[in-house]
């Protein structure tokens, strides 16, 4: 009876709601974007199959790309997967609505521009493969992206510059 009580305590525990100047450590940080991005993939497949049923999600991932790519702006050195995961996913689904992520090359071209050089390698290669994925689903026109993807070639990346290569031979 002594573990049985022990282990619901420790459950409770567990469970207690947090107080409000709570700051997350770095395991639940990483445990909430995994599961963030676990969402983000059914979302994904969700809308693919019934993209009407699902606007509202999507308009809530389009608003959180936005705030996320304010942060980009603001600190282009440093990593954030959060942006890399809602970019991907609004990559994925701009065929589905076209009209409503028309905004999505505009805003990628103008951070690597603008930020490329001083930004997050790992960031700038999500960024041109999420620029080569909406190149292929044809929306985002070839020419803009062609001129784009030559002005990128001038980045020190070799990883990103043998992407775009690549793209481009193919």
């Amino acid at each position: 009876n002594f573990f049985k009580s022990y282990s619901i305590a420790l459950n409770m525990k567990a469970k207690a709601p947090k107080p409000d100047n709570y700051a997350m450590d770095k395991e639940e940080k990483i445990e909430l974007d995994k599961k963030e991005f676990k969402d983000l993939m059914i979302l994904q497949s969700n809308v693919k199959e019934q993209p009407d049923l699902y606007m509202k999600e999507t308009v809530d991932a389009i608003n959180t790309f936005k705030e996320e790519y304010n942060k980009v702006k603001e600190n282009p050195a440093q990593k954030n997967e959060r942006f890399t995961h809602y970019c991907s996913f609004l990559a994925h689904v701009t065929n589905i609505f076209p009209k409503d992520l028309k905004f999505l090359a505009d805003f990628l071209y103008e951070l690597l521009l603008n930020y490329g050089n001083i930004m997050n390698p790992h960031l700038r290669l999500k960024i041109v493969k999420n620029v080569i994925l909406m190149r292929n689903k044809g929306t985002v026109d070839p020419l803009d992206a062609l001129n784009f993807f030559f002005k990128l070639l001038l980045i020190k990346d070799k990883e990103m510059r043998q992407t775009i290569i690549n793209h481009i031979i193919q």
